[in-house]
């Protein structure tokens, strides 16, 4: 680390901004009826990373919908709306993955995926 150089895999700017309405639709066999929508944005910018690289900026959607009806809720979920190709986490270091060749000297990025598109249905009880 060198004095006034950015600190290696922090951003810059992190950012998480949700959002929900939760209207009252009724009553059903004398039960409330409620509806959910919401959604939520994630950004991560400029990632510094060692050796003067820099990361890949990442920004995601989710968003949420649900029905309740009296103690009962059935919400769909879904992450990475729009199916963003994104890295969780970006790495810079000398590596060596086949034991069979020599180390290397040089070190290289390396990443882990960040996850795609996906989509949680869930029935919550409340007794």
């Amino acid at each position: 680390y060198e004095n006034g150089a950015l600190l290696p895999y922090v951003p810059q700017l992190v950012g998480r901004a949700d959002l929900t309405y939760e209207p009252r639709l009724g009553q059903v066999f004398h039960r409330t009826l409620s509806g959910q929508v919401g959604g939520g944005l994630t950004m991560f910018h400029d990632r510094p990373l060692p050796y003067g690289e820099t990361g890949h900026d990442a920004f995601l959607v989710d968003m949420r919908a649900g029905l309740g009806w009296g103690p009962a809720r059935l919400t769909l979920d879904v992450t990475n709306v729009l199916d963003a190709r994104w890295f969780d986490g970006e790495f810079v270091y000398a590596s060596r993955f086949d034991r069979a060749q020599a180390a290397a000297l040089v070190p290289r990025r390396h990443v882990t995926i960040g996850p795609p598109r996906s989509a949680l249905l869930s029935l919550a009880v409340t007794l």
